[in-house]
């Protein structure tokens, strides 16, 4: 990762990765069980077995600006790329994430704090076939109260921009 501060008021950061894997756990066809006169039905058995291994590889980049002495604005955005062995079609990680973040603080000791987020589609495996979980935009906004530095009062609004979405199965 790498840091720099061009300025007192704006820093960037940006981080890579790169990460192997070995014997994760994986869904695999078990044996073939044949129809019998008591059991009248075919079972296809998954074991879960050592099985798998990936390799990963991203990177973030997030920057932070004090547009003033009360106001600082924060956005960063998240790539990350699977291969996975056995390939699989599925991903249980969206590639893509963006989120920017505002901190206002205002007269008497409040404070008014909003987010926008973007986080990419992901395939999970669920089942046959695999499911799509779509990308969404999730708007978070807040209210605060600081009467002491050691006592706050807040209300919190999340999700503003929808009232649902699956985010996982």
């Amino acid at each position: 990762g790498y840091r720099i501060q061009p300025a007192k008021q704006l820093s960037f950061d940006v981080a890579t990765y790169y990460n192997v894997y070995d014997r994760l756990v994986f869904a695999v066809p078990g044996n073939f069980i044949p129809p019998t006169p008591a059991q009248p039905y075919v079972i296809f058995p998954l074991m879960f077995e050592n099985a798998q291994s990936a390799d990963t590889y991203g990177a973030e980049i997030s920057g932070e600006w004090r547009v003033n002495d009360n106001w600082k604005l924060v956005a960063s955005y998240t790539f990350l790329q699977e291969h996975l062995n056995p390939s699989q079609t599925y991903n249980n990680d969206p590639q893509h994430q963006f989120q920017i973040r505002s901190y206002l603080e205002l007269p008497h000791h409040i404070g008014l704090d909003g987010a926008v987020y973007y986080v990419d589609q992901i395939h999970p495996l669920l089942g046959n076939p695999v499911t799509t979980i779509p990308s969404y935009v999730r708007v978070d906004l807040g209210v605060t109260w600081r009467p002491t530095k050691s006592l706050e009062f807040g209300i919190y609004g999340q999700n503003l921009a929808d009232g649902s979405h699956p985010e996982f199965t």
